[in-house]
């Protein structure tokens, strides 16, 4: 048995998982195989994709993050709920998805790696698909990056003398400067998929209602009596770290309601210059309709806020599967996008964003 080192050491962590790995065949999910036999060829790497088994995938990296924590073997698990992140390169902080959905997200995951691999779809792809999903997902309290980049460089490059050299370095305290497949790089790209079109888009609002303003300081809101605290504590929670998300949420909610135009306020428009025709800016001078949250809350029984939260909530867990679904599937026409004027996939910016940062740190 290997000795766990501290919390603390990540590079005693790396080394401790690199020769457990060199050296072990007792890893379910590679069938008595080592990891350089496993990923030691390209041929070998796809085999290992298209037999694993769901069971088997969540327990590698279950594995995997224990052992680069320095945790007990009994405590090898998904542990990440209420977890928020932040970092520099979060446009701000970040939310995953609910923890019980979590595991439903890895074996999406799992299913889209072999599909790609069935497809005859590059290494790299595959592996951005694994490591960036493992990175969104934040299945666990840490280590999801460590985790994410030893997942997507074994796949990418294999497993091999060489390559563990650059392995232990993305496994270190400067890891990310080694490699980083943050799905961070496009997260501005995908929220507006997933937030920002639907909104403009006349038939999912019909009354043009496009935001949510509150109207009062949140302490100020009146529910109902009957509304547990707890529940106006999640409600307020997604408000104050995830209002896009939520805005979503609520404005699903509201054109379900037969009276809406109680909780909407007007805000006229001004008349357009001239060179503001055809701008970004004409958009914000016609009229526009807003949900007047301190309007809505006071009618909102228990079944109406959970339904809120909970699809606030999907809304996280089709982020992560919007991310996928970009790499996937990048063929679709929603993922080519505009850069500088210019057309290109959007897997295609997430690979260049990710070159770009490392030209950075080199």
């Amino acid at each position: 048995m290997f000795e766990i080192p501290p919390a603390e050491s990540r590079e005693k962590q790396a080394d401790t998982l690199l020769r457990l790995f060199d050296r072990s065949r007792n890893i379910e999910a590679m069938h008595g195989a080592t990891l350089q036999e496993t990923f030691g060829t390209e041929e070998n790497t796809r085999k290992f994709i298209d037999q694993i088994k769901p069971e088997e995938f969540a327990e590698l990296l279950n594995g995997l993050n224990g052992i680069l924590r320095g945790k007990e073997k009994t405590d090898w698990k998904m542990d990440g709920d209420s977890v928020e992140v932040s970092g520099a390169l979060l446009p701000s902080e970040y939310i995953p998805p609910r923890q019980e959905d979590k595991g439903a997200l890895f074996n999406e995951l799992l299913a889209a790696a072999k599909e790609m691999n069935t497809g005859g779809r590059s290494r790299e792809d595959i592996a951005l698909l694994l490591g960036a999903t493992i990175n969104a997902t934040h299945a666990y309290t840490n280590g999801n990056g460590r985790t994410s980049r030893f997942i997507y460089l074994v796949t990418k490059d294999g497993y091999s003398a060489k390559s563990k050299e650059e392995l232990a370095k993305a496994l270190g305290e400067d890891g990310r400067e080694v490699v980083d497949p943050n799905p961070s790089f496009i997260r501005t790209e995908i929220e507006e998929l997933l937030l920002y079109a639907p909104p403009e888009d006349p038939e999912s609002t019909p009354l043009r209602i496009t935001n949510v303003f509150p109207d009062l300081s949140s302490k100020e809101y009146v529910f109902a009596e009957s509304i547990p605290e707890a529940l106006k504590k999640q409600f307020f929670d997604a408000m104050r770290v995830d209002s896009s998300y939520l805005r979503i949420a609520l404005l699903e909610y509201v054109y379900r309601q037969d009276n809406v135009e109680q909780y909407v306020k007007i805000f006229h428009g001004r008349e357009i210059k001239p060179e503001e025709k055809g701008t970004y800016s004409e958009l914000f001078r016609n009229e526009r309709r807003a949900l007047i949250l301190s309007r809505l809350t006071p009618n909102l029984d228990v079944g109406s806020i959970k339904s809120i939260v909970d699809r606030y909530w999907e809304l996280k867990r089709e982020y992560v599967e919007k991310v996928m679904d970009c790499i996937a599937h990048p063929e679709k026409d929603e993922y080519e996008i505009e850069v500088r004027g210019k057309k290109m996939k959007l897997i295609d910016l997430f690979k260049s964003e990710i070159k770009k940062y490392q030209d950075t740190k080199s």
